[in-house]
């Protein structure tokens, strides 16, 4: 899989529905690579330089955090060029506030729930540091 980005990003950057789930993207130089409709669940992205690339509408700056939930789903935080954050988790690009109200709505009131929220409580303070 890493070799088929390597290719990819050779012809031009475009890694744009690339299945790169799973992939070991440490260290990898993804400035500017478009990114939309890549699979990135599971592949692990800390020390990527993600500068510049693009991710369906947004443009990346960098990770900021990662965490998992004790059921194995990953979330990440991103910080993006013009200013906010997102946060990646499986298929899911929300804003922190469009994850609580995701939350609200699918799962309320459940373990999962509460671990959940303890991560966007934490992405929220990292994104403010």
């Amino acid at each position: 899989m890493i070799y088929l980005a390597a290719v990819a990003w050779a012809n031009g950057g475009t890694l744009s529905g690339a299945d790169l789930s799973g992939a070991d993207l440490r260290r990898a130089d993804l400035r500017d690579a478009a990114l939309s409709g890549a699979d990135l669940s599971g592949a692990v992205l800390r020390g990527a330089n993600l500068r510049g690339a693009k991710y369906r509408d947004d443009t990346f700056v960098a990770c900021i955090a990662a965490a998992e939930r004790m059921d194995g789903y990953d979330f990440r935080l991103f910080r993006l060029q013009d200013g906010t954050h997102k946060v990646m988790a499986g298929c899911r690009w929300f804003t922190i506030p469009e994850y609580r109200a995701h939350v609200a709505k699918k799962y309320p009131n459940t373990a999962k729930a509460r671990e959940t929220l303890d991560i966007l409580d934490f992405f929220e303070r990292r994104a403010g540091a």
